[in-house]
């Protein structure tokens, strides 16, 4: 499975739980993959560009 496909599941899982996540993402990856990006912002979650 690739990111796209995992995140999705684990953004869900998270805000079930009421949890919060922090991701270390490479810029290549936030620029590849933008909407779980918008959606880690959304959320309340934090991404961090490694």
């Amino acid at each position: 499975m690739t990111a796209p496909d995992i995140n999705p599941k684990l953004f869900d899982v998270l805000k079930c739980h009421g949890a919060k996540a922090t991701f270390f993402k490479t810029a290549a990856n936030i620029r590849a993959y933008p909407n779980p990006t918008r959606r880690i912002s959304a959320e309340g979650m934090r991404s961090v560009p490694t």
